[in-house]
C-alpha cells in the first residue's frame, strides 16, 4: 500500500529522551501508511543510536546546529510522501486518529495545524500556524517555496511561512487533536533569557519587513476565505 504520510520529526540538541519518546508515540498511533523522518540538528548524545532502535526510520543529522527553518526544508526535501507534517520532539500524543485527520483536511488548499494563533503580539497578532505541527501536501512547497531560513535560529519561521501562504490563497486550518505541546522545552534549556530576546527583536523585524512586502505585492489580488480572508484582513496597514 503506497504511504500517504511524511512525518518529520525535528530534534532539539542533546535529547535523546525527547526523540524516543515520539517516535514510539508515532509508530503506536499510526492509523494511515506513513515513512518517519529524523532531522537531528547536531545532536552529540545516543540520539543516533536511540533512532536505529526505530527500523525504517530516515535519519540526518547536520554536524552544527543549523536553526529550525533549515531542518524542516530539509526534511521536507527528503520526503516522498503526497502529505507532509513537521512536529516538534515536544508533543504528546494521545489521538489514535491523527493521522488520519491531517491527511483528510489536507485534502483542501490549506496550512494545516493543531493550533492557529492570532494573539501573540510579536507577530502583531497576525494569524499563524503554530510551528510544534504543521500539515500540509507535499505540492505546497514547490507553490509558495519552502520556510524562510533568514528567520535563524527559531521563532517567525512559522508565522511567515502562514502570511507568504495566504497571500498564495491557502487557508490556515486548524484541526482538533488530542495532542499536548510542552511549550518551550527545548528552548529554554540551550539559550538564555537575553538571548531569545535578541533573536525575537531581529526576527521581529525582519517579519514586519516581508509582511509589508506581501501587502505591496499581493493585497487586493487573491481572493480568500475562511482563515485566510482572517488573516488578510489582520495586516496592518
Amino acid at each position: 500500500m503506497p504511504k500517504e504520510l511524511s512525518v518529520i520529526i525535528l530534534t532539539s540538541f542533546n535529547r535523546s529522551d525527547l526523540v524516543a519518546k515520539m517516535l514510539w508515540q508515532i509508530n503506536h498511533t499510526a492509523d494511515v501508511p506513513c515513512e518517519i523522518i529524523v532531522v537531528d540538528n547536531g545532536s552529540t548524545d545516543d540520539t543516533p543510536s536511540v533512532v536505529t532502535l526505530f527500523p525504517g526510520t530516515k535519519y540526518f543529522r547536520f554536524p552544527v546546529n543549523k536553526g529550525i527553518a533549515p531542518a524542516w526544508n530539509l526534511g521536507v526535501k527528503m520526503s516522498t510522501c503526497p502529505v507532509v507534517v513537521i512536529l516538534n520532539n515536544d508533543l504528546e500524543i494521545q489521538d489514535n486518529h491523527w493521522m488520519s485527520k491531517l491527511v483528510s483536511a489536507c485534502e483542501t488548499k490549506s496550512i494545516v495545524g493543531h493550533n492557529i494563533r492570532s494573539n501573540n503580539p510579536l507577530t502583531d497578532n497576525i494569524p499563524y500556524v503554530e510551528g510544534y505541527l504543521i500539515a500540509t501536501k507535499r505540492e505546497t512547497f514547490e507553490d509558495i517555496g519552502f520556510f524562510d531560513e533568514e528567520f535563524l535560529p527559531f521563532n517567525f519561521e512559522d508565522a511567515e511561512f502562514s502570511v507568504r501562504a495566504v497571500h498564495h490563497g491557502y487557508d490556515l486550518l486548524p484541526v482538533s487533536l488530542n495532542i499536548k505541546h510542552n511549550r518551550g522545552t527545548t528552548i529554554t534549556q540551550n539559550f538564555s533569557y537575553e538571548e531569545v530576546e535578541e533573536i525575537n527583536r531581529k526576527n521581529q523585524e525582519l517579519f514586519r519587513r516581508k509582511v509589508d512586502a506581501y501587502k505591496s505585492a499581493y493585497c487586493g489580488t487573491v481572493p480568500l476565505t475562511g482563515d485566510a480572508a482572517v488573516c488578510r484582513a489582520s495586516l496592518p496597514v
